[in-house]
């Protein structure tokens, strides 16, 4: 019995330079040919395969990397704070930091950032909580603490976000007719 790879020989199948060049040439390409340097080819597959799909301008209108990181940073910073100042309730007082971050965000923030806010949320709590219970998350059932602090820090900072927001609705609107 042959294997399958004495069965597809490559130099039969595959396709050469000058073959996946004509396909991915368009007329366009034709003439900057002419033009272009002999190291143009990588430029033209680029450019060819950026018009057809273009994901990173529809990602940046739903998650910004620069609002995560100062969702975090605020989270991280909230929880610290305010598990400090609020002894014996450290683990409440964390949420309520992180849930104070994302209000206070979204009351002076221009944008919404929800996502943003609640990922920083949730990955706050759940190092939070693994690393109060590290014991408890090393022996056994480390997930799930890590999922119920996910959980309830992602929820913190959804609702400290939304309740931000609509505040700040609420102050921007004009009042008319009362």
């Amino acid at each position: 019995m042959a294997e399958r790879s004495d069965q597809l020989s490559r130099g039969e199948e595959s396709m050469g330079d000058t073959d996946l060049e004509e396909l991915l040439d368009t007329p366009e390409d034709a003439a900057k040919d002419a033009t272009a340097p002999s190291g143009g080819r990588l430029a033209r597959i680029r450019a060819r395969l950026g018009g057809l799909v273009s994901v990173r301008p529809q990602l940046g209108r739903i998650f910004s990397i620069r609002s995560f990181l100062l969702a975090l940073a605020g989270s991280v910073l909230g929880a610290i704070g305010f598990g400090i100042a609020i002894p014996f309730f450290d683990s409440l007082a964390a949420l309520g930091g992180i849930f104070t971050a994302a209000f206070v965000a979204g009351v002076f923030g221009s944008r919404r950032s929800y996502l943003e806010f609640t990922l920083a949320g949730a990955a706050t709590a759940a190092l939070g909580t693994i690393s109060k219970f590290m014991v408890v998350a090393v022996v056994g059932q480390g997930e799930l603490l890590a999922i119920f602090g996910a959980g309830s820090g992602a929820i913190a900072a959804l609702l400290g976000h939304y309740f931000g927001r609509d505040l700040r609705t609420g102050m921007t609107t004009d009042i008319e007719g009362q």
